[in-house]
């Protein structure tokens, strides 16, 4: 006996386009802004190195061909050891957005931050939309009883320009070497409440870390891309493979890891969200599997539309 479907009439599921804003144009081999990105190794594996630079590749003008700017405004980090480390230091944030202090209160002052920041954002944007429908209308009667209440909020002014050029604040949230203190912990907490939360707030986070385990099962279920470095330990393998069994065998992603791994500080990368280019060897090697195993295929950087 097999199933059957009769379709009824009418209910078919109308995907919605509305988003929280514009998408930026950013390099189309990046992974999305408002991302979660995981790196998981050991200690001298190169998890630094390869997060300074997948940073360097947002944030690099030069390399930015697609919209000129940053691609995150602000940047917050949590980490002990930053101050001890000229390593990530190279990463150059500003010294009042590096928290050293890995607790829910630092979490939370970050995230009252960046909503800040949005929330001016959007103010802003609703006062410049409520000043052009004024500045058409002919007269004010024709302006929305809204509109009127913001314009005489702001005395008729014409509205500045903000700091964005670029639309609303992307915001990215970076997390390392905080295994040791009491920040990733199960159940409620603020960090696991802004990690399924941090799209709304058009923020990025990434974690560092040395055991999957380590992370909330809350975030593990809600990470976008892994960064899996090599190790001998097999039941860690085992733990990695539960994150990603949805989307790939456990023969093929051995296949995958054994591959991507071969060299020392190389990785494999995984994307969670995306169909294209989901395995990759550290950022650039796309992987397939074929009749011959697995192969790479060189990412190259795309034109400028």
């Amino acid at each position: 006996m097999s199933v059957r479907a009769e379709p009824l009439s009418d209910l078919d599921i109308r995907v919605s386009k509305a988003t929280l804003t514009k998408p930026r144009k950013i390099n189309p081999h990046l992974f999305q802004l408002c991302n979660t990105i995981v790196w998981c190794g050991m200690r001298g594996t190169g998890k630094t190195n390869s997060m300074i630079s997948l940073f360097k590749d947002y944030m690099d003008t030069k390399h930015n061909k697609f919209e000129p700017g940053f691609d995150y405004e602000h940047v917050h980090m949590i980490n002990p050891s930053y101050w001890n480390d000229p390593k990530i230091q190279e990463m150059n944030i500003e010294p009042q957005n590096v928290h050293v202090e890995p607790t829910d209160n630092t979490v939370l002052e970050i995230v009252d931050t960046i909503k800040t920041n949005v929330d001016e954002y959007k103010e802003w944007e609703k006062y410049v939309k409520a000043w052009n429908r004024f500045i058409k209308a002919r007269s004010l009667s024709e302006v929305p009883p809204l509109d009127l209440i913001l314009l005489y909020k702001n005395n008729f002014t014409e509205p500045d320009m903000n700091e964005y050029p670029h639309g609303m604040p992307s915001s990215l949230m970076f997390l390392d070497d905080v295994a040791a203190s009491d920040l990733l912990k199960q159940g409620k907490s603020p960090l696991n409440s802004f990690f399924i939360r941090h799209r709304h707030n058009n923020c990025s986070v990434w974690v560092s870390t040395q055991y999957i385990k380590a992370l909330p099962r809350i975030m593990r279920n809600n990470v976008c891309v892994f960064c899996l470095f090599a190790t001998k330990d097999g039941k860690v393998l085992k733990e990695i493979y539960q994150e990603i069994a949805g989307i790939v065998s456990e023969e093929d992603f051995m296949k995958y890891y054994e591959f991507a791994t071969r060299e020392k500080h190389d990785f494999l990368c995984i994307d969670i969200v995306s169909t294209k280019n989901r395995f990759r060897r550290n950022f650039k090697d796309v992987l397939y599997i074929d009749d011959g195993g697995v192969s790479s295929t060189e990412n190259e950087s795309p034109d400028a539309p």
